[in-house]
């Protein structure tokens, strides 16, 4: 037991728990207490001696292989010494699989943080073959474990090669050059080499930044001559620091040019009077979409209905926890007010909130948003900072366009990442059965 008080001795190097991992240790931070002479016997480790963990992850166990001389252990672990009928590495591997497979559970004490006591640890029941079969089963599993260990290491870095491809293809059209050939070119060998690119659900997400840059930028639906020779009158292409190329038709304006908006009310339980009624928090707000089921209500007074009310087309953006998560309203539900860590942006201009809404989140996904977030550790979109986010605006024609063709895009990447999902599970149904048959006892 650590007890700095009571205990005596000379200062020794002792295992802990967070020590001793699944079949080996981790010894990069092995402590120090005292130990008297008269407990060195007691409480010293030897070869072959197995480690288990009391706490923590009960059940967690290695053999000790003697890699450090005079090494000690502390409460938190039992020491298991077997006689000569019992290989310490079989038995590991056997308390490994009841471990997994929760036949070590029932033997577990505690509600909340399970113990393996000692008294649990000694009545477990454990198959036991011969001394000889247990040393050919731990070399057996020990070459097998190496092979899996090698196909992991192998796989591994066919996933990293495929990762960097994918990124370096999606990345070289993204930069949607000014040579529309070489454009097509990259998006014709994405498309062409898809099955061999897109093969991991988080492949999908790289697609889908993809296509919100292409949008941003007028390169994923072609330009209509003369739709935008009325140009915009709330934006001066000389004067704004722009962080990226955008067709010359298109112009860049702020939130405030162009949308009035305003936080939702503050949420008081002392000085709030009125009705209670429905109102949306930030948890409520998600990427493209609300989730409305866990709403809850506070009083608003008849004053403050129209103040804080929501209607069709309304974009509501986070001010904090993730800032800039955005939605637009789609009036699914009526008489739905919102709180004061939301902005509603009403447009005045010709803004298609779903385009504005596309454009926030390409943003938020590629760190332009951050420049105008406040705070040291945790970040916020204040009013003052969403009045001057600027961004990209085309003529409101061609927002509808892009807004149907990301809409499009999106909807298939929903379905390949479906199928990546089906993909996955059919695979591991398909290992298991694998490995059913393989290690099934021959009849």
């Amino acid at each position: 037991m650590l007890d700095k008080a009571k205990n005596r001795g000379t200062p020794r190097a002792y295992l802990r728990n967070v020590n001793v991992r699944w079949f080996d240790f981790d010894l990069s931070d092995v402590l120090e207490m005292p130990f008297e002479d008269s407990e060195l016997e007691e409480f010293r480790l030897r070869s072959g001696d197995v480690l288990i963990c009391e706490g923590g992850e009960p059940g967690r166990a290695a053999v000790w292989d003697e890699r450090e001389h005079d090494i000690y252990f502390q409460k938190a672990i039992h020491r298991v010494r077997f006689s000569e009928i019992v290989s310490p590495h079989f038995f590991v591997k056997v308390l490994h699989l009841f471990a997994q497979s929760g036949l070590l559970a029932p033997y577990f004490t505690g509600v909340g943080i399970k113990h393996l006591t000692g008294r649990g640890l000694a009545s477990v029941l454990l198959p036991l073959p011969p001394l000889a079969e247990q040393h050919r089963i731990v070399d057996k599993v020990d070459e097998l474990m190496a092979l899996c260990d090698r196909l992991e290491a192998a796989q591994a870095e066919r996933e990293t090669r495929r990762d960097r491809l994918t990124a370096a293809s999606l990345a070289r059209l993204s930069q949607a050059a000014e040579d529309p050939q070489r454009f097509r070119d990259d998006a014709r060998f994405h498309l062409d080499h898809l099955p061999q690119l897109v093969t991991r659900v988080q492949h999908v997400a790289l697609l889908r930044k993809a296509i919100r840059n292409l949008a941003v930028r007028g390169k994923l639906v072609p330009q209509v001559e003369n739709e935008g020779e009325e140009g915009c009158s709330c934006g001066d292409r000389e004067s704004q620091n722009e962080p990226f190329e955008t067709p010359k038709s298109w112009c860049w304006v702020r939130v405030g040019e162009v949308a009035s908006c305003r936080l939702g009310k503050m949420l008081d339980k002392v000085k709030n009077r009125g009705t209670p009624r429905r109102y949306l928090r930030n948890v409520n707000v998600r990427w493209f979409d609300f989730d409305l089921s866990d709403v809850l209500e506070m009083p608003f007074e008849d004053s403050e209905l129209e103040e804080f009310s929501l209607r069709a087309g309304d974009v509501l953006v986070c001010e904090g926890g993730e800032p800039g998560r955005a939605a637009v309203w789609d009036e699914r539900e009526n008489e739905v007010y919102f709180q004061k860590a939301i902005h509603r942006v009403r447009f005045r201009e010709a803004v298609a909130p779903e385009y504005f809404v596309n454009v926030v989140r390409f943003f938020a996904e590629s760190g332009l948003l951050a420049p105008y977030f406040t705070g040291v550790g945790i970040k916020h979109f204040t009013g003052r900072g969403l009045d001057r986010f600027l961004f990209p605006l085309p003529s409101l024609a061609e927002q509808h366009r892009i807004v149907a063709k990301v809409d499009q895009l999106m909807a298939l990447c929903d379905q390949l990442e479906a199928q990546l999902g089906a993909a996955q599970i059919e695979s591991r149904r398909l290992l298991e059965a694998v490995l059913h048959e393989a290690l099934a006892p021959a009849a």
